[in-house]
């Protein structure tokens, strides 16, 4: 056949010859699946071959879900534990004490600590700075300093 020919037939070689069709996996789910299907389409030579690559990848899977539970428990019991900070102004007795717990942890204060700090003083302080908040909540223990009374009624 000419050349000619093959283009008004529209038979080409790359027509004539059929693309690989390989399958795109996004998940390990999707890759299994994948897995199986050529398991099912395989020879039964290539069988055994199959047969041990899909109980590696299970085996792989099975490793991978133990480590994200792991993970998830770490990240959820340091979510729980309480900030050392904290703990060392809850257990000051006076605002005179508070105050300078206050100050002693100046430098590793942060916005959960100054909310956590405000609602053991039943205060609330607004959103913004750092700086400001943490001045606002300074304040705050100094007024109450002032007024806290040490005498038996």
């Amino acid at each position: 056949m000419c050349i000619g020919c093959r283009k008004r037939s529209g038979n080409s070689l790359a027509a004539n010859t059929k693309p690989e069709l390989r399958p795109r996996t996004q998940s390990p789910a999707e890759s299994r699946r994948a897995m199986r299907q050529s398991v099912s389409e395989a020879s039964g030579e290539g069988t055994y071959y199959y047969e041990k690559r899909r109980r590696q990848m299970e085996e792989r899977e099975q490793r991978r879900e133990l480590f994200r539970k792991s993970e998830r428990h770490e990240s959820a019991t340091e979510e729980l534990r309480a900030n050392p900070c904290l703990i060392k102004f809850l257990e000051a007795d006076t605002y005179e004490e508070k105050f300078h717990v206050l100050n002693e942890i100046q430098n590793d204060i942060t916005d959960r600590l100054i909310d956590d700090i405000a609602v053991v003083l039943d205060v609330v302080i607004p959103e913004g700075a750092l700086a400001d908040r943490f001045h606002q909540l300074r304040n705050i223990i100094l007024t109450r300093q002032k007024y806290e009374t040490n005498r038996f009624r």
